[in-house]
């Protein structure tokens, strides 16, 4: 799932199929976790978007990181 083009999308998937319970529970143990007030975000939809943004800034170096980065 991780290596996928939309590996969040799976994950969800995973999480709403009852599946990560069994296989990444370490996951589903984040769901409701909350974090301190400078969060909006429970601990589990932190922790998607930050992939989600992992995913971005690798397919896109340049777009994050400056024009000397962007791959050729």
């Amino acid at each position: 799932m991780i290596a996928s083009e939309r590996p969040v999308a799976g994950m969800r998937l995973a999480l709403e199929l009852g599946l990560c319970a069994v296989v990444l529970p370490e996951l589903e143990a984040l769901r409701g976790v909350e974090q301190s007030r400078y969060h909006h975000l429970d601990v589990l939809e932190h922790t998607l978007a930050a992939l989600d943004s992992v995913v971005a800034l690798q397919r896109d170096p340049g777009a994050y990181l400056g024009a000397s980065t962007r791959r050729r």
